[in-house]
């Protein structure tokens, strides 16, 4: 070997020696972690009790949400939930229930940003942490765009998400619906007992720690993108008091006043141009 090819070589193995320890540098410096927990789709998945939240979740899509980033709590309903929940809808499976009602089941299911049980009671507002002051969550759910039947023509209508002011529909907010719960120590701190929740619930169990008419029977379940409460039933989205009427054939005549005298309909150019898009 001459001597500029050994050069040469020299050259390019110090080269390749200097990448190495640099990618090495790189790796210890912003490699994952060993002590981070799995993402909440593989924890669901490790677990081996969520099969059917699993099926719904690839159905609605989410898969790869709850597999990455993100900062969610979950009230994730375990396969006995589920058990109940098919057997109420006469379903054999999850992988039988449409697309659109495994949606429903997993966006009510995710809340924004991560609470274990330290701070689930605590309102997180502006100022800071307010403790003992919440009993509801924005979860990932909303309506969205919604058929209706205005004074004899079909039309597709989204609810106001601004009461009590001049403009009523802000564009960009989607109206998320939130999920109720009662955690021991905002009950405690407002006066709350169990006759209280059994009031609202009558056929349910208190048990300090309750998700809607659900109860959580194993909590704090920690993962790389957020938190997960293992919750003993299914919960789906309460509907509005305008679902509420329209479903219930005792207050139609309440609704049709409510809607002529209440209720008043306006175009929303930026709306239509996001449904027709979207």
């Amino acid at each position: 070997m001459n001597k500029p090819i050994q050069q040469l070589f020299l050259f390019f193995s110090f080269l390749l020696l200097l990448t190495s320890c640099r990618k090495q540098a790189f790796d210890d410096f912003y490699g994952r972690p060993d002590n981070l927990a799995p993402a909440i789709y593989q924890q669901l998945q490790a677990k081996g009790n969520f099969t059917n939240l699993l099926t719904c979740i690839d159905k609605a899509g989410y898969k790869n949400t709850l597999s990455n980033a993100g900062y969610w709590t979950m009230f994730a309903p375990n396969d006995d939930a589920f058990k109940q929940y098919l057997q109420a809808a006469n379903v054999q499976s999850a992988e039988q229930l449409p697309d659109s009602t495994a949606k429903k089941i997993v966006t009510y299911a995710l809340i924004y940003n991560a609470f274990q049980t330290d701070h689930i009671a605590d309102f997180q507002s502006s100022a800071g942490w307010v403790a003992n002051s919440a009993f509801k969550r924005r979860t990932a759910y909303y309506d969205g765009v919604y058929p209706a039947t205005i004074n004899g023509q079909a039309l597709n209508v989204l609810s106001n998400n601004r009461n009590g002011t001049i403009i009523p529909y802000l564009s960009g907010d989607n109206n998320n619906k939130y999920v109720p719960y009662f955690y021991s120590t905002f009950m405690a701190t407002k006066g709350l007992t169990e006759a209280d929740y059994k009031y609202l619930y009558p056929n349910s169990t208190y048990t300090g720690f309750n998700v809607d008419a659900g109860a959580v029977v194993n909590k704090n379940i920690i993962a790389e993108n957020g938190v997960i409460h293992e919750v003993n039933k299914v919960t789906t989205p309460l509907p509005s008091l305008e679902q509420y009427l329209s479903a219930n054939p005792n207050y139609s005549v309440f609704k049709q006043l409510y809607e002529k005298y209440m209720v008043s309909y306006a175009p929303n150019a930026d709306a239509t141009h996001r449904f027709q898009v979207l």
